[in-house]
């Protein structure tokens, strides 16, 4: 069996790459692609948050066992995950995705044997900055376990600034990562693509993916499902002015009327950096972008597309 383990970045569209494969589910698997699905709440997520390493060892083996079980039934299984690596909160990091080796080596140890393609898609720094502080916002709505009305009136984690000033942006590298990956799965096992392809639409962004698996001829690409868009300028002040005086059970019907009524695809998007921080960021990343995208990006994903100045 070939495992393909799509593993985000986080606010790269995966939420809607993920609903078109769940759409696309019975068609996939006559193609002979089965789905590993997961709970939300996966045995990394536990072990991040609790660190309780017994119950992550007997997670870890039920785990184990369901990938052995669809490396005898299935020749391809798709895993994909945005939360494996963690969130996407940048606060205090000094890497992107500081967890991600430990993730690695376990994926490495329970597919041992297996044919294995890691998918993973970039953003530019300037910009995946920027949405990981929307995001930070926007997942109160599912975080019961956080205290919203006090976080969000705490300008030391609310404010994009104090943000910004929480974690080293030139230490966001994306090769680095690709190198990480590449340390456990071979550099050859690694599609790399940048988010910034969606711009081609979200049709073709689909069918990119999904051509790394299987054909696509006769899928359903472009059906209508939920896309876990940003908040747009306006939904996202919106939210910090209406998000406080709200009981946290109305928290998502919040975050979901605005995203519809103040949809980013309409309305223009947070501008969170200035200009002088958005051309520091990129040209503390103009040479390890230059070779990510040299190593790892194909060159028709090239086309059109820079994480340079």
């Amino acid at each position: 069996m070939t495992l393909y383990i799509h593993l985000g970045a986080h606010k790269t569209a995966t939420t809607l790459l993920q609903n078109i494969l769940k759409h696309n589910e019975a068609a996939l698997e006559s193609r002979g692609v089965a789905r590993v699905k997961i709970q939300p709440r996966h045995l990394f997520w536990h072990f991040l948050r609790d660190k309780d390493r017994e119950a992550f060892i007997k997670r870890r083996r039920t785990f184990g066992r369901k990938l052995k079980a669809f490396n005898q039934d299935w020749s391809n299984a798709i895993l994909t995950s945005e939360t494996l690596f963690g969130t996407s909160d940048l606060g205090g990091c000094t890497t992107v995705y500081p967890n991600a080796d430990m993730v690695l080596k376990v994926l490495a140890q329970l597919t041992q044997g297996m044919s294995r393609k890691i998918i993973f898609y970039v953003r530019r720094q300037d910009d995946f900055i920027e949405a990981s502080f929307i995001n930070r916002l926007q997942t109160l709505a599912t975080s019961i376990h956080l205290d919203h009305s006090r976080l969000l009136a705490d300008d030391s984690w609310s404010n994009f600034d104090t943000y910004l000033n929480s974690f080293d942006a030139h230490a966001l590298s994306w090769l680095n990562l690709a190198d990480r990956m590449a340390s456990h799965f071979g550099a050859e096992n690694l599609i790399i693509r940048p988010f910034e392809t969606i711009r081609r639409g979200k049709e073709a962004y689909a069918r990119d993916f999904l051509s790394s698996i299987c054909a696509t001829d006769g899928l359903d690409l472009t059906p209508e499902i939920y896309e876990n868009r940003s908040f747009s300028a306006h939904a996202l002040s919106e939210f910090l002015r209406l998000a406080p005086l709200q009981d946290f059970k109305d928290l998502r019907s919040l975050r979901l009327r605005l995203q519809e009524t103040y949809p980013n695809t309409i309305y223009p998007r947070p501008t969170l950096l200035s200009d002088h921080q958005r051309d520091a960021i990129l040209r503390a990343h103009h040479d390890s972008n230059t070779k990510l995208f040299e190593t790892y990006i194909a060159p028709a994903d090239r086309k059109n597309i820079s994480y340079t100045l």
